[in-house]
């Protein structure tokens, strides 16, 4: 019986490491200023002047794929937003919110071009302290 615990443990171990993994090392990092474009693919992620990171997440296609669609579709790319300890996660679509401001923040994250479902150029904005 404590073998079956320690090889449970063992492979719960095993798979939050390879997450951790997958979510900070397997990507490609960026480092780049406020006000600067930057294009992120699926899992890529950019690190903006030593404050923020902005890492893409998945991309959804909600663009219609027949002729005889009654609307326009969107793309929404979802984003996580790590910044002082404090964890944001944010969506961003073609049409609805091309742009949002990040809670608790001075941050604006803006969706500059979706270029295809799997790349997208964003800038990350921030209000001057003495704007404040």
């Amino acid at each position: 019986m404590k073998l079956i615990k320690r090889l449970c443990w063992l492979v719960v171990l095993v798979a939050l490491g390879f997450g951790i993994y997958k979510f900070f090392f397997d990507c490609e990092k960026f480092d780049v200023d406020f006000n600067q474009n930057f294009t992120l693919s699926k899992f890529d992620w950019a690190e903006v002047k030593d404050e923020a990171y902005v890492k893409l997440l998945s991309i959804k296609d909600n663009r219609c794929k027949e002729e005889t669609c009654e609307r326009e579709g969107q793309i929404e790319y979802n984003l996580v937003v790590l910044n002082n300890m404090r964890v944001r996660f944010v969506t961003l679509s073609t049409l609805e919110t091309p742009n949002i401001e990040i809670k608790k923040t001075d941050y604006t994250l803006h969706l500059v071009e979706g270029i295809d479902e799997n790349h997208a150029t964003f800038k990350l904005t921030t209000l001057a302290k003495e704007d404040k």
